[in-house]
């Protein structure tokens, strides 16, 4: 995969980058988008898998473009002490490639605010929950 080009556009950011067969014969590849947070704030995993797609089949030399897209939404993580999803701002890395192990290209791209997601009352601690046996 060819380096990630991130570009910002109306509620999220557009990820694409172009697979190129470098083998002698005919495949698919599985292309997975992974994501690392600034971890801020909020305990987040080394790098999270937010998306993945597979390729046509590409003959020896032929290339395809492919294109992931992701909002703050995708970006959140829960934080116990808001009762809310939470996209920190901060610098992420973009990773793509054929596993976690071994991502072949890398962007950075940037959250300029801090944006929150309300749950409501749903997931929301309560202190009177009984239990009933």
């Amino acid at each position: 995969c060819s380096r990630p080009v991130v570009t910002e556009t109306e509620g999220g950011w557009r990820i694409s980058c172009v697979v190129r067969n470098t083998g002698k014969l005919a495949g698919k590849e599985a292309v997975q988008l992974y994501v690392a947070a600034p971890g801020k704030k909020l305990a987040k995993p080394a790098r999270e898998l937010k998306a993945f797609t597979k390729t046509r089949l590409l003959q020896p030399g032929e290339s395809q473009e492919v294109l992931f897209h992701l909002d703050s939404y995708a970006l959140a993580s829960y934080d116990e002490s808001r009762s809310a999803w939470v996209t920190e701002s901060g610098s992420y890395q973009a990773m793509v490639g054929a596993s976690s192990r071994d991502p072949k290209a890398k962007a950075v791209f940037k959250v300029e605010a801090e944006k929150e997601f309300a749950t409501g009352d749903l997931l929301r601690p309560n202190e009177k929950i009984s239990i009933i046996r």
